[in-house]
């Protein structure tokens, strides 16, 4: 039987400085129904995502920072999700990307942001974690949240942005019905597996409702069906 450490489940206290910037736009000339014609890449180097990815993957690449494009080594992953309400695309507690066991820094963009836009925590605040349970941090930002003693940002629509593991993040529930693209590059030292994914997951909050929601709509005059061999 596993045994769990006591470090993985010590309840640390800390002092986040968030670390958000937003850069430059990308895939200014590219439409929300064009989303769905890109592929799902995992884990992949620059080179390997440019020549493999669509235009919304090739925009993103090209409007990246000079110095991000020679960094030695840089991962590259995407997401494609089509969307109903109260759905949510990624993690939707409270957390920071690779804290405290692996310190990054991460490029990101949204296409169509507005369906399920990424929030962000731009206060310094004081709060506890712990490696194995995330619900941790979340319990706290969420009162200081309520508390009103923190400032949230959402990502904006086909802009990159640039944060590093002392940012605390998190994906919000959809608010509409549509397709959403997120990319993320982020600096690491594990190896790249270059691997085009034809999966991306959701989370729903009642499974059996969100199945009964699950019927028609249109889209460019043309019949959609989430669960059908088209779409």
């Amino acid at each position: 039987m596993l045994k769990t450490s006591d470090k993985m489940t010590e309840i640390i206290e800390k002092v986040f400085i968030p670390n958000v910037k937003e850069l430059q736009s990308f895939a200014s000339g590219i439409s929300n129904n064009e989303i769905k014609e890109e592929p799902i890449l995992f884990n992949c180097d620059l080179q390997f995502a440019y020549e493999n990815g669509g235009a919304i993957t090739k925009s993103f690449i090209d409007n990246l920072p000079d110095d991000w494009k020679l960094k030695e080594k840089v991962s590259f992953t995407s997401r494609v999700h089509l969307l109903m309400p109260e759905w949510n695309p990624a993690f939707p507690n409270w957390h920071c990307d690779g804290y405290p066991s692996i310190p990054t820094e991460s490029i990101l963009g949204l296409v169509n942001a507005d369906i399920s836009p990424t929030q962000f925590v731009l206060t310094e605040c004081l709060a506890s974690y712990c490696k194995l349970d995330g619900s941790v941090l979340h319990k706290e930002i969420e009162k200081l949240n309520n508390e009103k003693k923190i400032l949230i940002i959402e990502a904006k629509d086909r802009t990159l942005i640039k944060l590093d593991s002392n940012t605390i993040h998190r994906a919000v529930e959809a608010k509409g019905i549509g397709w959403r693209w997120l990319g993320r590059v982020s600096v690491v030292n594990h190896k790249i597996t270059n691997a085009i994914s034809f999966k991306s997951m959701v989370s729903i909050k009642n499974p059996v409702e969100g199945y009964k929601s699950l019927k028609w709509f249109i889209t460019d005059d043309k019949y959609i069906e989430f669960f059908g061999r088209e779409y």
